[in-house]
């Protein structure tokens, strides 16, 4: 339902004595009937809903969809859940044991998640029509409803289509909230990037695709000489990471050769200018033991807990990485420095 223009009925005026008598408008009156294009981008959304959850049991399962539906199901079951970044996050999986819950375990009720937000994705671009142009949004709807590759990911028990409607969220919960500062979309972008943490570790990088121009611009409005600093530590960053470290000796596996006394990863070359040693994650049985450890690996939670922080630590001390830390702290220090005796 829309607010329909009508000239505003001016109501009798309040007289008061000393005051002067300022006439009232009667609110817009709101229409019957929605509007020509409400009616459109409902049509399409019931397209969206029939294209995506027709026959949606026929295909076989995908070699990926049978992990996702497997882990989901033991979570059904009460097995529980254990993270392991090679099947990403847990939203997924808590989700799919969810539809399991509630319509059996079944090839339909698998995909059933990635039906639902499939379709809603379709009708996403109904909330920044205003900002992008009625023709652009609708524009938008009609090639998510029609591209084939949408439509495939729209049908498949994979993270991709949760991370795509929570991704599109974040740019119209920023997009509405510059066009109207309500706090209602902060609300909205937070929730969908918590969301879309939670899916999958591709949140990274949208985060760091999002929040650089956001900054950038807050910067350049409110704090110039700040762009530099952002520049600068930007560089510094990539060179402590990709550049100054130095090389292990790795197998085809790139699993590094370890000195057996010491455990200390053998060093192929030394890192130029200081002649750091390689970072920790050169090994890639460190990132596996990093990454495939149950809860009571080392007998209890607590334990556990002490021995990844231990190995944690072993990246962390590398002097590349705690230079970086360094300066990027030093860096927010001196901006908000700045910022505060500029005010």
């Amino acid at each position: 339902m829309t607010t329909t223009e009508t000239t505003p009925k001016l109501l009798p005026a309040i007289e008061q004595p000393g005051l002067i008598a300022v006439p009232v408008a009667e609110p817009a009156v709101r229409g019957a009937f929605p509007t020509f294009e409400q009616v459109v981008y409902l049509a399409l959304a019931v397209l969206a809903a029939i294209a995506h959850f027709w026959m949606l049991d026929v295909r076989a399962l995908h070699h990926d969809e049978t992990l996702h539906a497997t882990y989901s199901w033991y979570i059904y079951i009460g097995n529980g859940y254990m993270h392991d970044p090679l099947l990403h996050g847990p939203f997924l999986y808590y989700l799919g044991s969810f539809l399991y819950f509630l319509f059996g375990d079944t090839d339909f009720s698998a995909r059933l998640g990635a039906a639902l937000f499939g379709t809603i994705l379709t009708v996403l671009p109904f909330f920044i029509r205003r900002e992008i142009g009625r023709t652009a949004a609708l524009a938008a709807s009609v090639y998510l409803l029609l591209s084939p590759t949408f439509l495939y990911v729209g049908r498949f028990f994979r993270h991709d289509i949760y991370s795509i409607v929570f991704e599109l969220l974040v740019v119209i919960a920023i997009v509405r909230y510059a066009s109207t500062r309500r706090a209602l979309w902060l609300y909205v972008g937070i929730a969908a990037f918590a969301l879309m943490y939670v899916n999958q570790e591709t949140s990274y990088l949208f985060l760091l695709m999002m929040a650089t121009p956001l900054v950038l611009l807050l910067l350049w409005r409110v704090f110039k000489p700040g762009i530099l600093l952002v520049g600068a530590l930007g560089v510094a960053l990539a060179l402590l990471v990709f550049v100054l470290p130095g090389e292990a000796v790795v197998d085809g596996s790139h699993t590094a050769e370890r000195d057996p006394q010491t455990d200390e990863m053998v060093i192929l070359a030394p890192g130029p200018i200081f002649g750091w040693g390689p970072i920790e994650t050169e090994d890639n049985n460190y990132a596996l033991r990093i990454r495939n450890r149950a809860d009571n690996t080392a007998g209890n939670l607590f334990a556990s807990m002490a021995g990844y922080i231990g190995d944690l630590w072993l990246f962390f001390r590398h002097p590349a990485i705690l230079t970086g830390i360094g300066l990027l702290l030093g860096t927010i220090a001196l901006s908000s420095a700045d910022l505060a005796a500029a005010r």
